[in-house]
């Protein structure tokens, strides 16, 4: 007997020492068990500790933030009523490097912040070394003590959350802001290893390749030339269509929705909708990555348009930049005793007349917005940028000012997209 005690007395510690080598320690990753004692250098905002214990029945999402992450701000009355909605099946933790000082000041003097009612951790270091991240938003969710997903805010959408609650699978891209990418690489390698010795591939090699988007790499696009090798590269890194045909035309990155004319079957695989999922899982689908190695002395019209005729041909569409005459609004005096617009040089007050037609050339498509009026970016209104997108509203105040939109038809410069087996109209 004393021997069998003597031998446990050995075992037990070695037990110990490997369930403690097997426990995940920080930074944790999905399908890691996190510690769900109380986090004693973490408190809320109104000194209360956190404690993980207290949510172990619960879907807890840590949603890391700042009182300056302008996008994080306008998330939080969404959160609330999530919140809400899933009362005592879920908590919604806000948690911010900022001091308790300064949250209390947002609280006290911003209208998001005084409404606020999810609870708030303040001086937080330890959980984002849990959860190391760059760039906010930063979600994690934890079920059952264990990480489930990591990702950006658009993903806490009332359907996540069912799916989420049912206890079925999900696999939503991990979010990772260290994952490092060399956009100056090419993304096509030739393989020279098939050729017989001592033959080489003959310097430079020019080539176009397209295929689909690449999970957890951030959008780019990139124009390289190398001249002791006599070649131009063109590289675009997980851009939707219409960005990538915004630079085979050389548009603008804010080139207009509004002068952008969509003739196919499918929009969905151009147009994000949010109704249909995050922005990201449709990028997954609907993203690609173009390259073109192409000779240094070929002038960068003829790049571009090599470019345009491989997206056209990879992606089964017709297009082309064009002037037609087309239904657009068109912004005109409507006369009357109307107060004008302000002219403001010093304090500025709401909108400028330019910046209106600006957002609201954004907000549709194929739908020209013209400036007849003969106000610009110095004529000022009383409207916010969120506010232009309620057109009653909208109206209402050009109406205030003697402004008023109608639809006529105009000739217009517009980027047009075709399916390829339709017959131009």
């Amino acid at each position: 007997m004393k021997r069998c005690l003597g031998v446990l007395a050995i075992l037990c510690p070695l037990l110990v020492a490997c369930q403690s080598a097997a426990r995940p320690v920080p930074p944790y990753k999905v399908g890691d068990q996190v510690p769900m004692e109380t986090l004693a250098a973490t408190f809320q905002w109104n000194n209360d500790p956190l404690s993980f214990s207290a949510f172990s029945t619960k879907l807890l999402i840590i949603e890391f933030m700042s009182t300056t992450c302008k996008s994080c701000l306008q998330k939080l009355p969404l959160l609330d009523s999530l919140q809400a909605a899933y009362n005592g099946q879920i908590q919604i933790q806000l948690v911010t490097a900022e001091s308790s000082q300064r949250v209390a000041s947002f609280r006290k003097n911003n209208k998001l912040g005084s409404r606020l009612n999810l609870p708030l951790v303040t001086g937080d270091s330890v959980l984002a070394s849990w959860f190391p991240h760059r760039y906010l938003s930063h979600v994690v969710w934890i079920q059952q003590g264990r990480v489930a997903a990591i990702t950006t805010d658009e993903f806490v959408r009332a359907d996540n959350i069912e799916l989420a609650l049912s206890g079925r699978l999900f696999a939503w891209p991990v979010k990772d802001d260290f994952k490092e990418y060399d956009y100056k690489k090419p993304l096509l390698m030739v393989n020279e290893s098939n050729l017989p010795e001592p033959s080489h591939l003959p310097l430079p090699v020019y080539y176009t390749t397209f295929f689909a988007s690449v999970e957890g790499v951030r959008s780019r696009y990139i124009e390289q030339s190398d001249s002791t090798k006599g070649f131009h590269r063109m590289a675009a890194i997980n851009l939707p269509v219409i960005p990538l045909y915004l630079k085979a035309f050389h548009l603008p990155y804010d080139f207009p929705p509004a002068n952008t004319v969509l003739r196919v079957k499918d929009t969905a695989r151009l147009v994000y909708n949010p109704l249909s999922g995050t922005r990201t899982e449709w990028s997954l689908s609907n993203a690609y990555c173009y390259e073109a190695i192409l000779p240094l002395s070929m002038p960068a019209v003829q790049r571009r348009h090599k470019m345009q005729q491989d997206l056209d041909r990879f992606l089964g569409l017709r297009t082309s930049l064009q002037t037609i005459s087309l239904p657009c609004l068109v912004l005109k005096k409507s006369g009357g005793n109307a107060t004008p617009p302000e002219v403001e040089e010093g304090v500025k007050k709401g909108l400028t007349i330019t910046n209106i037609l600006y957002a609201l050339s954004h907000s549709r498509w194929g739908q020209p917005i013209l400036n007849e009026s003969g106000y610009g970016n110095r004529h000022y209104l009383p409207i916010t940028k969120e506010l232009v997108g309620d057109e009653a509203l909208l109206r209402k105040t050009l109406r205030r000012h003697g402004l008023e939109l109608v639809m006529a038809t105009r000739p217009a410069e517009v980027l047009l997209i075709e399916d390829a087996e339709e017959t131009p109209q």
